[in-house]
């Protein structure tokens, strides 16, 4: 009996004449979405190539180690074609030096605003906006129209249980609408294979599980639209609710969580803590400059001393001359090891708080906002897309500690090679190329799919407990319906 009605069903759905233009419409922006998405990746490697090409014949110019300051271009990931997340907000590029921090800069948006407008129309944004509402204009009136029409009583003069009736369904709406959009999804994985984009298996999974968790999110506005239906006698009272609900699920709860977490944990501005540093670094600048006067007034009067002993062998003076530059190097440099320590640590002090407090509020919002299926659906997304909130801080965290490691690198050739140049000006050396291949490389390591998916399994059981809740509300509301 319950395959005979969910056979109904799906004949129903797929007879309709709006079944045909939605998946039509479904069909193209699916596509259409992974087509930009494949674009756009191509012009982020083009940019990506170009910049690190410049950057890579500018360090070949440099002739001395203290003048060398790599930048790092951020390795587009192909899973931002499917969800966009901060991908384009945050910056692409970072400047490593022995002071300052390694931020990311110049982002997609600062050089194309319009953009910035419009934003990415991504698979994600048309399984939460468009699909979920296409889900509601078919389901809405899955019992009520069956009403309106007649034919439920007519399927109530047979000895059919409530209960079977309502999981057909509920399982032939899932069918009729969730298998076929399956065939645009994998039109659009046939276009990633098509332009050859570098897709590990690690992407090729995370793309599954992308998927699965967007079929979920799909399937809770499938039900919702049933539990309505089941609710009212009216389909066009039962739209119009859905309706309400689905601004509020879609497009208010998020943005309001957000908001009543920024009012509830205020937070320092970018701005105040570049204002923090600098008024740092300009005091420990006069510290360290008014330590290098007094070293350099100690080494010409050590000079002048020298001079004055009146030394005839030139094997002495040259000798004697040595240990008097040795200790102004040795005296220099711990002034600078000195200053860029302590700049570091007020730094690393000052963010760390910062970013801190960031993370309260983040977590604040997140968690109010996850009120929302339509919450916990997209920040479960960019988790697997791997352009989530986390992407901006861990890719921070791993320039600095690369900063750290190139410093020590550069600060160790300084010392080989006589100090900041000073040999080459002393002893008019001629500069020499310096050996590239020595550097250390930069390589930013993505985060295990198994971290990925233990930090989306809240997201996961909020989906399925909200997909449940309105199941057995459909159940509850069904069993006292008046099929009449």
């Amino acid at each position: 009996m319950i395959l005979t009605l969910i056979e109904k069903e799906l004949k129903s759905i797929l007879s309709s004449p709006k079944f045909v233009s939605v998946f039509s419409v479904c069909s193209v922006l699916i596509v259409m979405s992974v087509y930009i998405g494949i674009e756009e990746y191509k012009t982020a490697m083009v940019n990506y190539e170009t910049v690190t090409s410049q950057v890579t014949q500018q360090m070949r110019d440099e002739t001395e180690w203290n003048s060398l300051n790599p930048q790092i271009s951020r390795y587009p990931d192909p899973m931002q074609i499917f969800v966009s997340g901060i991908n384009n907000d945050i910056g692409r590029q970072a400047r490593i030096s022995d002071y300052g921090t390694a931020d990311l800069t110049n982002s997609s948006y600062s050089q194309n605003m319009i953009f910035a407008v419009f934003r990415s129309m991504d698979l994600m944004f048309i399984v939460q906006i468009v699909l979920s509402l296409f889900a509601i204009l078919f389901t809405y009136d899955a019992i009520n129209g069956e009403r309106e029409k007649g034919t439920l009583k007519l399927s109530f003069a047979n000895p059919v249980p409530r209960i079977t009736y309502i999981i057909s369904k509920v399982i032939g709406s899932w069918l009729g609408l969730v298998i076929p959009l399956l065939i645009p999804i994998l039109l659009g994985a046939a276009l990633i294979l098509f332009y050859k984009i570098p897709m590990t298996a690690a992407h090729w999974k995370q793309y599954a599980f992308l998927i699965g968790l967007s079929v979920l999110y799909f399937s809770f506005f499938i039900c919702l639209g049933v539990f309505f239906s089941s609710l009212t006698k009216n389909s066009s009272s039962s739209f119009l609710y859905l309706l309400v609900i689905w601004v509020c699920l879609v497009l208010i709860v998020p943005r309001a969580g957000v908001m009543i977490a920024g009012q509830f944990v205020k937070v320092q501005t970018a701005s105040e803590i570049s204002s923090q540093i600098s008024l740092k670094y300009g005091e420990l600048s006069d510290e360290y400059i008014e330590k290098i006067q007094k070293y350099g007034k100690e080494q010409r009067a050590g000079l002048e001393n020298l001079e004055r002993e009146g030394i005839t062998s030139r094997e002495e003076f040259q000798k004697r001359y040595e240990v008097i530059r040795e200790e102004y190097r040795k005296k220099a440099n711990t002034a600078e090891e000195d200053f860029s320590q302590k700049l570091a640590e007020f730094d690393a002090a000052l963010k760390e708080n910062w970013h801190n407090r960031k993370a309260v509020r983040q977590k604040l919002g997140f968690s109010l906002s996850r009120f929302s299926p339509a919450s916990a659906y997209q920040l479960a997304a960019m988790d697997f897309a791997g352009t989530g909130m986390s992407l901006k801080t861990d890719y921070e965290d791993q320039l600095r500690t690369y900063s750290r490691l190139f410093n020590k690198f550069r600060a160790d050739k300084i010392e080989a090679s006589g100090g900041r140049g000073y040999a080459n000006v002393f002893e008019n050396k001629k500069p020499e190329p310096l050996d590239l291949s020595e550097i250390p490389e930069f390589s930013f390591v993505n985060p295990e799919l198994s971290h990925v998916l233990k930090s989306t399994i809240l997201d996961f059981g909020i989906l399925s407990f909200y997909i449940l809740l309105t199941i057995a509300g459909s159940f509850i509301a069904f069993i006292r319906y008046d099929v009449r």
